[in-house]
């Protein structure tokens, strides 16, 4: 279950403040409205300290229930908010939290701008910030942003699965994103958006509505791309879908869905499940992380730039000799078993790649 939005529950206690709220800070960001919310430092009606007691009895609840039948209910929490405060609704102690507070890190810290350090970065930040015993949580998209096909480019729809299914933790995918769906048009006439319908703007209501994100997930080339069988769909279906869709890429030898299925299927593996992590910066261009359990060891390999890249996986320890190739993205050259050399990998543009250790 997501509880969305938990820290705007509470606000500060006006008899602090001699029975008045007070007024929010401003934040000073540019181009932002005094009726915009980001006009404000809102540090006074969210994530304010009684919002991580009543996330810890609501966990308590969560718990008792399971109890009576011994099948656990997942409670993720949705904060938009800094790292520190997110981590905290982890809990502290014996005042367990959520079991999944949402990690924005990938969506709000990465942009079209941004190259393997910042990659680095966000997966390290996250992981430093998060309590030590408690499992991550990666997603690259939602319902309020762009896929990355849109976000950055289709070419990096593999890279990015990759990233957020064989990092350690939990993976969170928004729907689309494992087939590479791309944010639909929606015209003013069918707007359903709160945020874009109260601008009362048929122009610039595009620069706010979250209607492209949320468009029926295109399962098929039929009616409403199979989507519905109704008329008429809450929101227009989005152009595309006639080549784009599941049963499309179901039946297609090399896809983003097939892709997808040989990550959720790496998943299961002890390196995944319970092995260790290093990641790499390998140049301005190539991320790369490390995960390894006993003697089985994997190297994820992305190339975020637009070039040929030439790089030394020997840079992760007891990486040597030659990898086997275990997944790749669609547009790569390499495909399951190819062997590649650890001490001098070319990369196309957009390339990614799945390695493996020969034992």
């Amino acid at each position: 279950m997501i509880i969305n939005s938990v820290n705007h529950i509470f606000e500060t206690d006006k008899d602090n403040f001699g029975g008045h709220y007070p007024d929010e800070p401003l934040t000073g960001k540019p181009g932002q409205r005094p009726d915009d919310y980001g006009y404000l430092e809102h540090i006074y009606t969210k994530d304010q300290e009684e919002t991580y007691e009543l996330v810890s009895q609501l966990r308590e609840a969560f718990d008792a229930i399971s109890v009576r039948d011994n099948m656990t209910r997942v409670m993720m929490t949705n904060t938009h908010t800094s790292i520190k405060n997110a981590v905290k609704y982890y809990g502290e102690g014996a005042h367990l939290g959520s079991h999944i507070p949402l990690n924005f890190a990938l969506i709000e810290g990465l942009d079209k701008s941004s190259d393997a350090r910042d990659i680095k970065y966000a997966v390290d930040r996250w992981l430093t910030y998060k309590p030590l015993r408690k499992q991550a949580n990666w997603m690259i998209g939602d319902h309020d942003r762009s896929r990355v096909a849109s976000r950055f480019r289709s070419e990096l729809v593999d890279a990015f699965n990759m990233l957020i299914l064989l990092l350690p933790g939990v993976a969170v995918t928004y729907m689309g994103e494992e087939i590479g769906m791309q944010d639909g048009f929606v015209p003013w006439t069918e707007t359903k958006d709160p945020l874009a319908c109260n601008t009362d703007d048929p122009v610039n209501f595009v620069e706010v509505s979250r209607d492209p994100v949320r468009t029926p997930f295109p399962w098929s080339n039929g009616k409403n791309a199979g989507f519905s069988t109704a008329d008429q769909t809450w929101l227009p279906v989005a152009e595309g879908f006639e080549y784009l869709n599941v049963a499309n890429q179901r039946s297609a030898v090399r896809s983003h869905y097939q892709v997808y299925r040989a990550l959720t299927n790496l998943r299961i593996r002890a390196a995944f499940k319970y092995g260790r992590m290093e990641s790499l910066a390998l140049n301005n261009e190539v991320f790369a992380f490390k995960r390894w359990h006993n003697d089985d060891a994997y190297v994820i390999v992305m190339n975020v730039g637009r070039t040929y890249q030439v790089v030394n996986l020997t840079a992760f320890d007891l990486i040597f000799g030659q990898l086997e190739v275990e997944a790749s993205s669609v547009l790569s050259s390499r495909t399951y078993n190819d062997v590649v050399p650890a001490g001098s990998l070319d990369l196309a543009a957009d390339e990614a790649l799945v390695l493996r250790m020969q034992a």
